[in-house]
């Protein structure tokens, strides 16, 4: 392109920029972070969006914000749209320099000190917490490229000091919990602790992404898929959330704090009734004991509640321990069963002959291995289970997640009459079982 050309294209492209006063904001904010950076880079939050905002910004980003107050946008984005215009060939620091009248180019000595003054910012945070689980967060996360540190790097050019607080408190939140998750605490609570407000490590914050982030990094190093599995490693670590929905219900069993019986949980067993139990219920237990080291767990709360009915007439003691998950396997449901299997406890699992429960049969028998036993699982189980519901092709194809082999060859037959059975239709079986192990 000749130079006449470039000044031409160039030239048009401030115009088309001074014409819509909907990008005024943007590049004096671009303008600004060069200033402050010595580079054409980090990002720029703009705030109170206008509507003639909104509508320039949509179209020029290629992505509506007209439902947004706010935008936050990175240097790299503006340039990648910027390439895709008929100004491709343009520098956005000249575009930029035009539009305000003022020379734009790279200062090396500039960068060198942004450089030196942001790892000056982190070293003294990382040798504040040295040698603490904070530290070593913090330390590990700053020479990893991943979401995380993406957050934290855009923060740094956009809120500096607000930044500083922030992994401050998640690294004094790291250090605070117990060894193993064995304390727990409500995360509101834990929050206002730290730092005098609930939520500061709600996971829309940016502290709080960190702080999940931080736990992933610890307890999953990945993604959660779901909010159970978000609850789970919260769990993990000691914290506690979304309690009220995370239940599960049991009869039949022991609970212990310090070696000593819960008096709450032993007048259930007594009694023979059923309890309602949440996440905080087992948050202050130590130790929880089927008296016959078997615990019968059931998908679906109906088949429990029939079960129940019929062995709590049962007078022998130790009494017959039973678990519902309610359909799902819940965070709650999982914490119970380690705690049994951690003493010693056989699970014997039923659930209904569709995906959704040889899934849960087959998440069980990989967590818990030889401790797990698959009950009412056999090819002859399913025929008098069946039913007249038909299974969609969507349906048939979740049966390729299993990984139990036993499962995989039940789920063959499944897939060639393509009908769902039900645990409900097992009743009798599932009670005399109960009845022959009760005597074993």
């Amino acid at each position: 392109m000749t130079v006449n050309k470039e000044n031409n294209l160039l030239n048009e492209c401030i115009a088309y920029f001074k014409n819509n006063i909907g990008f005024q904001r943007l590049l004096k904010k671009v303008l600004e972070n060069y200033k402050t950076l010595g580079y054409m880079g980090g990002t720029v939050l703009l705030s109170n969006l206008s509507d003639i905002e909104k509508e320039a910004l949509s179209c020029f980003l290629k992505k509506d914000i007209s439902k947004q107050k706010s935008i936050t946008v990175k240097i790299d984005k503006i340039k990648k749209c910027l390439e895709q215009t008929k100004f491709c060939k343009l520098r956005l620091e000249d575009v930029v320099g035009g539009y305000f009248g003022e020379e734009v180019h790279f200062k090396v000595g500039t960068i060198e000190s942004h450089r030196f003054e942001r790892e000056k910012y982190f070293r003294e945070l990382v040798d504040k917490y040295k040698n603490t689980r904070g530290g070593q967060w913090l330390k590990k996360i700053l020479l990893n490229n991943d979401d995380a540190y993406r957050i934290i790097i855009q923060s740094y050019d956009i809120q500096r000091k607000k930044l500083y607080e922030d992994l401050d408190t998640v690294c004094r939140a790291l250090n605070g919990l117990s060894e193993g998750g064995e304390e727990k605490v409500y995360l509101p609570d834990y929050a206002f602790f730290l730092t005098q407000n609930p939520h500061a490590l709600d996971e829309e914050t940016i502290c709080g992404k960190l702080f999940l982030s931080a736990l992933l990094n610890k307890y999953w190093n990945k993604k959660p898929v779901n909010l159970e599995k978000k609850i789970e490693i919260y769990y993990r670590a000691g914290i506690l959330i979304n309690d009220v929905s995370n239940y599960v219900l049991c009869s039949g069993l022991q609970a212990f704090t310090e070696e000593r019986l819960h008096k709450g949980w032993e007048g259930f067993y007594q009694t023979g009734e059923p309890l309602l139990v949440t996440l905080s219920n087992l948050g202050h237990l130590k130790k929880m004991v089927s008296t016959l080291d078997k615990v019968f767990v059931f998908e679906n709360s109906e088949v429990f509640a029939a079960i129940h009915a019929r062995t709590a007439n049962y007078e022998q003691k130790p009494k017959c321990s039973l678990v519902c998950t309610c359909g799902q396997l819940k965070i709650t449901t999982l914490a119970l069963l380690d705690m049994l299997v951690k003493e010693g406890t056989i699970i014997y699992y039923s659930g209904n002959f569709d995906p959704e429960g040889l899934l849960m049969a087959d998440h069980l028998s990989t967590r818990y291995g030889k401790n797990l036993c698959l009950w009412r699982y056999t090819n002859e189980d399913y025929n008098r289970a069946i039913s007249c519901k038909i299974l969609s092709e969507g349906c048939l194809k979740k049966f390729n997640r299993l990984r139990n082999k036993s499962l995989r060859q039940l789920a063959e037959q499944i897939k060639k009459r393509k009908l769902i059975g039900y645990q409900e239709l097992l009743l009798d079986q599932l009670s005399d079982d109960i009845s022959e192990k009760l005597l074993m």
